[in-house]
C-alpha cells in the first residue's frame, strides 16, 4: 500500500506564505484606516509592521501548528473499512467538504472505488464510497478561493470536494482508475 502526502492535514508553504501576507496586509490596512479616522494621525510604519507580524503569527501560525498536531494524533489512527476481497492500494489524510461542513478522515484507493472514511470526532461519521464507474471527471480546485490543495470528483449524479496533501498524485491515480 502506498501512502500519499504527509501524515498530517495542513496547507502548503506557498499557501501559508500567502495567508500570512494577506493577514499582515489586512491588519495593517484596518489599523491605518482606524487610526486615520479616529486619531486623525498615523503612527510610525514600523509600529504597524511589528503588530501585523505578531497578529499573523498568532492567528495563522499557531492554528496551523495545532491543526497539524491534532490531525496527526486523531486521524493517523483511522482505518479505512474495506469490502470483502478489496485491497487498499493507496491512502492519505484528507477532508471531505460537504455543504458548509468539512469532515476529516482518510481517503483511499481500492481496485473498485475511491473510499473516504471519517474519523470518530466529526459531527457525521461513516464511509463514502465512490465507484470508478460513477466518476465522470476529476479536477483540481481551490479551497476557500485561496488554497491550492483541493480536488473535485464529479460523478454522474453529484460531485465531492476533497482537501488532500499532494493533490497532483491523487488526481493522476484517480484518472488512471477511471480510464
Amino acid at each position: 500500500m502506498r501512502v500519499i502526502g504527509k501524515d498530517t492535514l495542513g496547507i502548503s508553504k506557498s499557501d501559508m506564505t500567502r495567508l500570512v501576507i494577506f493577514c499582515l496586509l489586512f491588519y495593517v490596512l484596518i489599523f491605518v484606516v482606524v487610526d486615520y479616522i479616529f486619531l486623525e494621525a498615523l503612527r510610525p510604519w514600523y509600529d504597524y509592521l511589528v503588530k501585523g507580524i505578531a497578529f499573523s503569527a498568532v492567528f495563522v501560525g499557531l492554528p496551523a501548528y495545532f491543526i497539524k498536531k491534532i490531525t496527526k494524533q486523531a486521524i493517523g489512527k483511522v482505518q479505512i473499512p474495506l469490502a470483502v476481497g478489496e485491497d487498499l492500494e493507496a491512502e492519505g489524510i484528507a477532508s471531505l467538504i460537504g455543504g458548509k461542513e468539512k469532515y476529516s478522515g482518510k481517503l483511499g484507493l481500492t481496485q473498485q472505488a475511491l473510499v473516504f472514511h471519517c474519523y470518530k470526532f466529526n459531527s457525521q461519521t461513516g464511509t463514502v464510497r465512490i465507484y470508478y464507474s460513477d466518476i465522470k471527471q476529476v479536477k483540481p480546485c481551490r479551497i476557500m478561493w485561496f488554497f491550492n490543495n483541493g480536488i473535485t470528483v464529479v460523478t454522474k449524479s453529484d460531485h465531492c470536494r476533497f482537501v488532500v496533501n499532494d493533490r497532483s498524485t491523487w488526481i493522476t491515480l484517480i484518472k488512471e482508475k477511471i480510464k
